[in-house]
């Protein structure tokens, strides 16, 4: 039996790991042990991967396809346009694979999208017509302030350091500007009847499992302001491909009943966290940070 490993700190708020980690096997054969912390109940897995491997792994795992018409994409860009107002223009999706999303976006935007695999984000630039870049976000060095709204979607789970990829967003994003961000909820009634063998533990490129508590923590740490959560079910199987078109229709008959139920989405049954916050305009941050300063000279 291997030995488990330990972990000092939670990545995201400190904290310290529960005594025993959660035995996962992946979808690949292997054994991980997850740490999970005490406070926040975020888990992670204590290894570090470079740039290149989570390249190579990303490569290899997934296979480009043409994007291709979503009502789940389509119902997040009105959602999406709702939040920012009519007159923002510039969308980034980092992490946009094939360019699903941006794909279905109206023409109305200025598209950009950053993606890992060479093949999906050449696809992604012919089908959705955006101007998108095959590096990891951190390298494309666009302007402070740049972007009306940047979203993420199951995207943050990969990266060895969130943190670092939050506050690069946070950085290109306007003042007053969006960001939406989609990941699994560890602490969901889904993802905790499943267990061990929950379907986001055993994905073998997964490296941090959040809560809502963590998420929201992470963000506010940031800087971003909690605009709203959502938690949503992936109610489509992924192999054999038959039985995924067999449940289309049963799929979009769920997802219209959960829409038109609005407290569904309140309560983390679903495993998809959806969170949309907001970057803070000029004239709060300058508030906040007078506020901030007249606290320490109270204090001292």
């Amino acid at each position: 039996m291997s030995a488990i490993p330990r972990s000092c700190h939670c990545p995201v708020c400190g904290g310290l790991p529960a005594r025993e980690p959660v035995r996962v096997v992946t979808l690949l054969g292997d054994t991980v042990w997850v740490s999970v912390c005490q406070q926040c109940e975020h888990g992670w897995l204590p290894i570090t991967r470079s740039r290149e491997d989570i390249a190579s792994l990303h490569e290899e795992l997934y296979v480009p396809a043409p994007p291709r018409r979503s009502i789940v994409a389509r119902r997040l860009g009105r959602e999406l346009r709702r939040s920012c107002g009519r007159n923002a223009t510039k969308v980034l999706d980092i992490g946009c694979s094939s360019g699903t999303f941006l794909f279905n976006l109206d023409k109305r935007w200025e598209k950009y999208g950053v993606e890992l695999n060479a093949t999906r984000s050449m696809l992604a630039s012919q089908y959705a017509h955006a101007n998108v870049q095959n590096c990891f976000v951190e390298d494309c060095a666009f302007a402070d302030d740049y972007f009306d709204c940047v979203t993420m979607f199951a995207v943050i789970e990969h990266v060895t350091h969130p943190r670092d990829l939050v506050h690069e967003a946070y950085r290109i994003v306007k003042p007053g500007g969006v960001m939406m961000l989609m990941t699994g909820d560890r602490t969901s009634w889904r993802a905790r009847i499943a267990g061990d063998q929950w379907r986001l533990y055993r994905s073998p490129d997964h490296l941090h499992f959040f809560s809502g508590a963590s998420l929201i923590g992470l963000l506010r740490e940031n800087g971003f302001r909690i605009e709203s959560c959502a938690w949503r079910w992936c109610f489509a199987p992924w192999r054999p491909r038959w039985l995924r078109s067999l449940f289309r229709l049963p799929r979009a008959v769920a997802y219209a009943a959960i829409e038109i139920c609005p407290w569904c989405l309140r309560h983390n049954w679903g495993d998809q966290l959806y969170i949309i916050c907001r970057k803070p305009a000029a004239r709060e941050d300058s508030v906040r940070e007078s506020v901030s300063r007249s606290r320490r000279a109270c204090c001292r």
